[in-house]
């Protein structure tokens, strides 16, 4: 297999659009993964928007659009304690584990995110970030 030029990972909302098979993220998506991108997801992100509509029918088919699913590790918790506290941010568990995730992912990396204020205080510039 060819490895990946970057990656994309998406937040709940980016798993929600796909769960709803919006055309436009889809196709968005669709351009990533032809251009060598990893389109990923966390395990935390299938818990979160997987309670959205449609059910399990929905998330599979979201699932089945993208290129992994990606644990959340030991190293993950640690790293997002250390974020949190350097942004100065509590009760931003999710967001600061995800941002721990994709610090680890092949760079460059673009985040898709509903949030991009909080990410921008996690992450700074060491990922790319469209709002959603």
């Amino acid at each position: 297999m060819t490895e990946p030029l970057g990656s994309v990972l998406l937040d709940s909302q980016g798993l929600s659009l796909l769960m709803t098979r919006n055309r436009e993220f889809g196709a968005r998506m669709a351009r990533a993964k032809l251009r060598r991108l990893q389109v990923v997801v966390s395990a935390l992100t299938i818990a979160e928007a997987g309670q959205g509509p449609g059910g399990r029918p929905a998330l599979d088919y979201a699932l089945s659009q993208i290129s992994r699913v990606e644990p959340v590790t030991e190293a993950d918790g640690k790293t997002a304690i250390a974020l949190l506290r350097r942004a100065g941010l509590t009760g931003h568990t999710i967001d600061a584990c995800l941002a721990a995730l994709s610090l680890r992912l092949v760079h460059p990396t673009t985040v898709y995110t509903s949030d991009p204020g909080d990410w921008q205080r996690l992450v700074g510039d060491h990922v790319g970030l469209v709002t959603l």
